[in-house]
């Protein structure tokens, strides 16, 4: 069984919702859904939140991570592709 997700969601929903609304890249967008549903209660376990999204549970709960460490502004500038293996391709 999954385990309850303690995320303290330092913003309303409402506030969620709007910034849901206005945002225009989907990738943004996905995080933000992740809060508002923590926020309102529609999911309470990593994995249910993966399965709506079609994600996988490590990338939620990266996402998760750097809002509790970075808040709503270090989330939604958090760049998924600064991770990994650096190119082996010289600037030359």
């Amino acid at each position: 069984m999954s385990q309850t997700l303690q995320v303290d969601i330092q913003e309303s929903a409402e506030e969620l919702k709007r910034l849901m609304n206005e945002q225009q890249r989907a990738r943004l967008r996905e995080r933000l859904q992740v809060l508002y549903w923590i926020k309102v209660g529609l999911c309470q376990s990593l994995q249910e939140i993966a399965d709506h999204l079609g994600r996988s549970k490590s990338i939620v709960f990266k996402w998760l991570q750097t809002y509790r460490l970075q808040g709503l502004a270090g989330l939604l500038k958090w760049n998924f592709h600064q991770c990994g293996r650096r190119s082996s391709l010289s600037v030359d």
